[in-house]
């Protein structure tokens, strides 16, 4: 039914006035596909069930958090089961859809909305070692997309895309990341998402239609799968030059000493609420659906995240090779709390030097987030050494290291110090001497003298004891 139909069937049975507040609030593609779903519901009484859906989908960790709001909570939906009901039931989830997106549009302004229909750019050719090799991993999308189409979907199959390394590693990173509140998703949990955004039941339709962030952002991927099979084949086409571009970004930064040396890795592309870019021991990693095709952002985390991988392979400061994350953030001091405070470091040194060669986006207040970088640092220092708080230095390295937070910023200027002053392949020596080496050789460099004067004169001493105590390690 075209909107001319549904206005000439409107007039003549009284409702012209909900068809035109309804065309205001939805474009008529919308309109139609919103009430084409709900004249298929049956029986019509069905509907309800449409308010479990929330609950569900906390309960298999697909939650917001209250970072968006709850939906359908308190609502009472008119049944379906005659047009008149169908247009108050579309008027009631057109509200609900609009007050999804303007929370979304607030919470999180740097996730990508809609596809902008742009060619993919022209890369400018970056310079690497011919014994680095990156390989993009886009067999992940592909089974999903693949699966999408198939309103038939088998709870094997879909556990089988869950179960693939980009799916995993994305799932292995939120348990790790440590402060994210349970029930967190696993296997089985992103199977049956996988599932219901397959699902032609109109109410699995409708539920992935209210909010691209339901199903854990898979609504977002069935609600536009085919604008995401033309962005994967654009980046299986420029995929030798994508890896070109991640290499060649890094390599000014690695150790004169390393440059011969081989460095093979991948990075994965997967689907996952609320978390843009990862990385884990086994990959680096981005959630497609936050940047669709913004190529810019796509390629700047797509780097960022490979930095991390390299992090890994340049190893540990006692030289010993890196199997995981926790590896770079431990040292053996004889001192717990010299172990915990070097941990704290380790983030700021390994988060602000991948955000430094790879910027994912700034604060608007950069200067702001570094001063409250310093603040925490502060702080986190007096709750180790001087009250003995771990859970205190833990709520604090949280706020640090949570969505691009100060840490991350705090990091990037004294590793911009250190590389405007020493050159860019110091990054990398900085990452192989360790943590108080960085700190320290990018508070001499710095040139804010307000809160490099503060943060020298509070842990100034720390970072020169613990830096001695490795070197005599090492030499030992």
């Amino acid at each position: 039914m075209s909107w001319a139909d549904l206005l000439d069937w409107a007039s003549s049975n009284g409702w012209l006035d909900d068809v035109y507040s309804l065309q205001e609030k939805l474009p008529l593609d919308d309109a139609r596909y919103l009430l084409r779903q709900l004249a298929r519901i049956e029986p019509p009484d069905r509907i309800h069930q449409l308010t479990a859906y929330q609950r569900w989908q906390e309960e298999l960790g697909g939650g917001f958090h209250g970072m968006l709001p709850a939906q359908l909570a308190d609502a009472e939906l008119p049944v379906p089961h005659d047009v008149p009901n169908c247009l108050r039931t579309a008027h009631l989830l057109a509200d609900v859809r609009a007050a999804n997106e303007a929370a979304l549009r607030q919470v999180n302004p740097n996730y990508a909305m809609a596809f902008r229909g742009k060619a993919f750019p022209l890369l400018e050719p970056k310079p690497h070692p011919e014994q680095w090799k990156l390989t993009l991993d886009l067999a992940g999308l592909r089974a999903l997309l693949e699966a999408l189409a198939d309103d038939a979907l088998t709870p094997a199959r879909a556990r089988e895309i869950a179960s693939m390394v980009p799916f995993q590693e994305m799932l292995t990173h939120r348990r790790n990341l440590g402060y994210l509140p349970e029930p967190l998703i696993d296997t089985d949990g992103l199977a049956t998402f996988i599932r219901h955004a397959a699902s032609d039941d109109p109410l699995d339709r409708i539920w992935a239609w209210l909010s691209t962030q339901n199903l854990f952002d898979l609504a977002d991927i069935a609600r536009h799968r085919d604008d995401y099979e033309r962005l994967i084949a654009q980046l299986a086409s420029h995929a030798p030059a994508i890896e070109a571009h991640i290499l060649g970004t890094i390599a000014p930064h690695a150790p004169e000493s390393m440059k011969g040396s081989e460095f093979r890795d991948r990075v994965s592309f997967a689907v996952g609420w609320g978390i843009a870019g990862w990385a884990t021991a086994r990959t680096a990693g981005i959630n497609i659906e936050h940047f669709k095709d913004d190529y810019g952002k796509l390629l700047t985390t797509l780097a960022h995240e490979s930095v991390h991988r390299w992090q890994l392979w340049i190893g540990r400061p006692d030289g010993r090779r890196a199997t995981s994350f926790e590896d770079l953030t431990e040292f053996p001091f004889a001192d717990e709390r010299d172990r915990s405070f070097y941990a704290i470091l380790s983030y700021i040194m390994l988060e602000g030097t991948a955000t430094f060669i790879a910027p994912s986006h700034a604060p608007e207040d950069r200067r702001a987030s570094v001063e409250r970088g310093v603040e925490l640092l502060v702080e986190c220092h007096r709750a180790v050494y001087e009250a003995g708080d771990s859970d205190r230095a833990d709520e604090l390295v949280n706020e640090g290291l949570r969505s691009n937070g100060p840490f991350y910023w705090l990091g990037e200027a004294l590793a911009r110090a250190i590389a405007e002053a020493d050159g860019p392949t110091t990054i990398g020596e900085m990452l192989q001497r360790g943590a108080p080496s960085f700190v320290r050789r990018g508070l001499a460099t710095a040139p804010d003298a307000v809160w490099r004067t503060r943060l020298d004169g509070a842990i100034g001493e720390r970072l020169r004891l613990l830096a001695r105590e490795m070197e005599r390690h090492d030499g030992a």
